[in-house]
């Protein structure tokens, strides 16, 4: 309900300020302070280059709008390369934390899979937290390994680069917050602006 009134508020005092050609960039970023969805956090993310695969890893992790994700996970991985590579279905939630209730913090993810070794299904519930790569402008979300306060290293880390990842065009469609494009294409994997 706080969110319907803030919209409708926000809505009703740029309507009395005439036309705004950031209008939907303004409701976007008033979604996200009242717990909308974080566009920082969608989109495609890959393995940090200099990281080699092992199990628990994703290698690819695609975001999408409607809080479903799309992700190829290393379910074994016995000898390099890792063959047990299986792509994943779920979905996914944000989390925002304070002191910054802003933008999302975390990203858990919710899944089932069949392992490649053993032919069980298997359940995914992975927590990410959101990152910075170093000397970039890129976001990246890492996975903690156990361990205690300082000793806490990162597992593996996805960066998020600014192509996106598609099967079909409509991965593109669900990867879009700015909607700068009007139309995809999909080529070699990657999504194309028409």
């Amino acid at each position: 309900m706080h969110r319907t009134l803030a919209v409708a508020l926000l809505a009703a005092i740029l309507a009395s300020c005439g036309p705004a050609p950031d209008l939907n960039k303004a409701a976007t970023r008033l979604g996200v302070l009242t717990g909308g969805l974080d566009p920082t956090l969608v989109g495609t993310f890959r393995l940090y280059e200099e990281r080699t695969p092992a199990k628990g890893m994703f290698t690819l992790l695609v975001l999408r709008t409607d809080l479903s994700f799309y992700g190829q996970y290393v379910a074994s991985c016995r000898e390099e390369p890792c063959e047990g590579i299986v792509e994943i279905e779920g979905s996914y939630r944000q989390k925002r934390e304070l002191p910054n209730l802003s933008r999302a913090s975390k990203v858990t993810l919710m899944a089932t899979y069949v392992d490649p070794e053993t032919g069980l299904e298997m359940g995914l519930f992975m927590s990410l937290a959101r990152g910075w790569v170093e000397s970039s402008p890129q976001i990246s979300l890492f996975h903690l390994q156990e361990g205690e306060g300082a000793l806490m290293v990162p597992f593996f880390e996805l960066t998020h680069p600014f192509e996106k990842w598609c099967a079909t065009p409509d991965d593109c469609e669900l990867q879009e917050t700015d909607n700068e494009c009007t139309g995809f294409s999909c080529a070699e994997s990657l999504c194309r602006c028409r």
